[in-house]
Order: C-alpha cells, then structure tokens, then sequence
C-alpha cells in the first residue's frame, strides 16, 4: 500500500509497529522515514535515514514537525537543496582505503555485523595508522573513511607563513593558493566522509582523530609535523578550496 498526499510527488510505504502508523520512502537509494515521535515529544514527527532498512534508524535532522505533511515537506526541501547528499548511496561501488577502514564500514553499515567485529576494531583501534581512513577504525565514526572532501596540510617549508591566517596574507599581499595550485605549498592528507569544514575541523583536532598517537608514524611518512587542523590548512570539496583562518574558514 502507498501514501502519496503528503504533499509531495514520492510515494511513501506506510508501515505499522511500535511507533504506529510511519511512512517510509526511498530517495535515490537512501532509505528514509516519517516517524512519530516517541518520546518526550509524543504529538511530534521526525524524519529518520537506515542505509540499510533494519538496524537502528538515524535522525536526519533534529527538528520536530507537527504533522507528517509537514516532516514530508521538509524532506523535500532538503533533498532540493542537496542537504541528504551524504546519505545517499555513493557512486563509486567497490571500497577504498585500508582493510581496517573496510571492517570499519561493514560495521557501520551492517549492524547485524557489529558483534562479531567489535573485538576485531578493538584490537587494531590503537594500531599506526597507514592512511586517514584508519581513524574510522579507531574512533568509530565511519566519518573518517574515504568522501569528497580532501583534507590538505601545510607543508613544514610554508607552515610558517600560512599559520599567519589567509586574511593576513591576504592583507600584506602575499599569493594564496588556490584549488589547482594547492600541492605547491599543501600535501595531501587524505579524504573523509563529510563536508562541512566546521565538523572537519573538530574532527581534524589530533586528539579526536589520533587519540593514541596512531598517526604520528603516518605524517612523518607525509612529511608532515602536526596532527591537529591548524590555521592555513585547508579543505577542498570539488572545486572549492576552504582555508582555516584565525576565525572560521574563507573560501579561496
């Protein structure tokens, strides 16, 4: 059975359970649902995404709609803007990165799998790192593993002058890189599975992504001389190039 008057052109499943009455719908691949909520706001609906369709289900976002039109509506609006991108399934099929980073996934996206491959993360959670995407395995959060957003990191030979923030450089005139120029004074740490540069930059914080010193071993392979995302390294997403300045980033 179908239910399609919630304001939208998606056909929405209606399913029955613990909730009550939930409409579920697949965008692109991506599962999603509008559920009522359960607690503590009991009149209220949510808007859910399952990878995988069993499991746990994950809010999209935090918000609490009135009705199930309106959670509808806002699913919308969201997928227009661009704003489920990242739940959608990836287009690239087969999985990048090292074996410990593909566990990693698995357990994430096969909850059914944890169990059996906790103790397995556990044991190679404090392992050195051979590559960014190890981190997952680590700290948990698939956010680590490969995406579109390049994390670059200032080079020991101009880490002395990018630290000044670009606005700085900016004002004295000096050059900046851009998108295609950033190897020259940048190296390429990796990439992660997210894309925001405010959530990069807590997750880039050595202490969240390298809580043991795992990928000391890993930067000196780089040639790099810090863990933490510091003022003038930079996140590239596409053809947009993100620099930490003294506050926030600016878009070179």
């Amino acid at each position: 059975m179908a239910y399609d008057n919630l304001g939208t052109a998606w056909r929405f499943e209606i399913h029955t359970g613990r909730l009550g009455t939930v409409y579920g719908v697949s965008v692109e691949g991506a599962n999603f649902r509008i559920a009522p909520d359960d607690r503590p706001h009991q009149d209220k609906w949510r808007i859910d995404y399952n990878g995988m369709g069993v499991g746990p289900w994950e809010a999209v976002v935090p918000t609490r709609y009135d009705s199930a039109e309106e959670a509808a509506d806002a699913l919308v609006r969201l997928d227009r803007a661009h704003k489920l991108e990242e739940y959608k399934p990836k287009k690239e099929k087969h999985m990048r990165g090292s074996l410990l980073a593909q566990v990693t996934r698995l357990a994430h996206e096969v909850p059914e799998t944890r169990e059996h491959l906790l103790p397995l993360i556990r044991k190679f959670a404090a392992a050195p790192y051979a590559s960014l995407a190890d981190a997952a395995m680590a700290t948990h959060n698939p956010k680590y593993l490969p995406g579109k957003a390049e994390i670059w990191y200032t080079k020991p030979s101009t880490f002395g002058d990018f630290i000044m923030g670009p606005t700085f450089m900016k004002e004295r005139g000096r050059p900046l890189p851009t998108a295609h120029t950033i190897s020259k004074t940048h190296i390429l740490l990796g990439t992660v599975d997210e894309i925001n540069p405010e959530r990069i930059w807590v997750m880039m914080q050595g202490e969240h992504w390298s809580p043991q010193g795992q990928a000391r071993g890993f930067l000196q392979s780089l040639r790099l001389q810090h863990t933490s995302m510091s003022v003038g390294d930079a996140v590239k997403i596409g053809t947009k190039l993100h620099m930490v300045d003294r506050t926030g980033f600016v878009e070179l």
